[in-house]
């Protein structure tokens, strides 16, 4: 089914005016929608429960609006203000994309999941960095296939005009030269327009990173009266311990854990398998975990995840991500940190420890050593820090 976006266009037919009639129709069915469900709550003679469920999807009512309307809203005026000078009549309507574009975009998507192997959420971001190309070559009557290197370009400067980040742009951009190679190998085009493509320059970033001191303060802070407090712990001590993607972290089964043997099996990115080291300390804070585990009123299709939340499913990303941020702030920690930091300071202390890097590389799942590198950086700059402190010349600088 094509997707549709908002558009400016001349208004020179009764084909277009009966189009907008259905634009108009189906936006004034969306606030109608909204706003009966809304007045629904008022309605004193409702029992908590079901004001409670009427609740819920009168918010998910609000988000569709929302999310729907007022984008699309901001899109109109955006062409109104830069069409207005050369093209007078214009009105709104709702345009669809070509079926031969749609149809392109589901196989690139397919080849995604059947030949890379990407996970959901991998090809969820991809199409959405797609959708920002989409809705430029709809605005501007572009064929997404056939667009030239002009074209990219003038799409790559609107992103910056509508305000998006440097880091966001350059991941929007490989996700747009990802589709384009595709093209290329199946024979769609006969060369990649993106080839020459400039990226925005980067601002030089290193990851922040926490000392074995402060994983032990992260973990010292966790109630472990509370039904989840081994739990949170085994978590943290699991992801500084291995290394591990938040995402690895919720998706590990217990039929990938070999304690005893001091391993774990991991499918990373691209569904590639990999056995990571697991420390003595995180194998027993696994086995506190389980005995809280054992209690649990499971549910179906859950049995086999390590990490459950109290309803008995499995955890989210997004829990762990509140989770953790709460610790560190119950530990006094004022760093920004999230799940990735743990991995981040697991990479980092392997390094000063004297570990090599392409080890440190097959134990993070990086598919390129230079995504591996950025750890060799963090290294020197306290390798730095620590010659200005120690360096007997250094030294005799601050006596004087």
């Amino acid at each position: 089914m094509s997707q549709r976006f908002l558009y400016i266009v001349p208004m020179s037919s009764r084909e277009d005016r009966l189009r907008l009639n259905n634009a108009k129709i189906k936006l004034h069915f969306l606030f109608t929608l909204y706003s009966a469900f809304f007045a629904l709550l008022n309605n004193p003679s409702l029992s908590l429960a079901v004001a409670e469920d009427r609740m819920r999807l009168g918010i998910k009512i609000k988000k569709l609006c929302f999310c729907f309307v007022l984008p699309s809203a901001f899109t109109i005026f955006a062409n109104v203000y830069r069409r207005q000078c050369c093209c007078p009549n214009i009105h709104f309507l709702f345009m669809k994309t070509s079926p031969a574009s749609d149809k392109i975009v589901s196989l690139y998507l397919r080849y995604l999941k059947l030949e890379r192997s990407f996970s959901p959420n991998t090809i969820e971001a991809y199409k959405h960095d797609l959708d920002h190309l989409i809705r430029f070559c709809n605005a501007e009557g572009i064929d997404i296939v056939n667009a030239t290197f002009d074209q990219l370009e003038s799409f790559a400067v609107s992103l910056h005009d509508y305000g998006i980040g440097a880091t966001s742009q350059g991941r929007i951009l490989s996700g747009v030269r990802a589709f384009y190679r595709y093209l290329m190998i199946d024979g769609y085009i006969d060369s990649d327009p993106t080839e020459l493509l400039e990226w925005p320059r980067l601002p030089e970033h290193l990851p922040e990173v926490l000392t074995t001191e402060e994983i032990d303060m992260l973990e010292n802070s966790i109630n472990l009266e509370k039904a989840e407090g081994h739990r949170n712990r085994a978590i943290i001590e699991v992801l500084f311990s291995c290394g591990l993607r938040v995402s690895e972290l919720v998706n590990l089964k217990m039929s990938d854990l070999y304690l005893d043997d001091g391993f774990i099996r991991i499918l990373g990115k691209g569904s590639k398998e990999r056995l990571v080291p697991i420390s003595e300390r995180a194998v027993k804070e696994l086995r506190l975990w389980f005995v809280d585990r054992r209690l649990m009123k499971i549910k179906p299709g859950e049995d086999d995840y390590v990490f459950l939340n109290r309803r008995g499913a499995h955890l989210t990303r997004t829990m762990i991500l509140i989770m953790i941020k709460q610790q560190a702030k119950d530990a006094g920690i004022k760093k920004t940190i999230s799940p990735h930091t743990l991995r981040h300071s697991f990479a980092t202390e392997l390094l000063k420890g004297g570990a090599d890097l392409r080890a440190i590389q097959a134990m993070l799942g990086h598919e390129s050593i230079a995504t591996t590198e950025i750890y060799t950086h963090i290294d020197t700059t306290q390798l730095r820090e620590e010659i200005l402190l120690h360096h007997p010349r250094n030294k005799s600088q601050r006596h004087e």
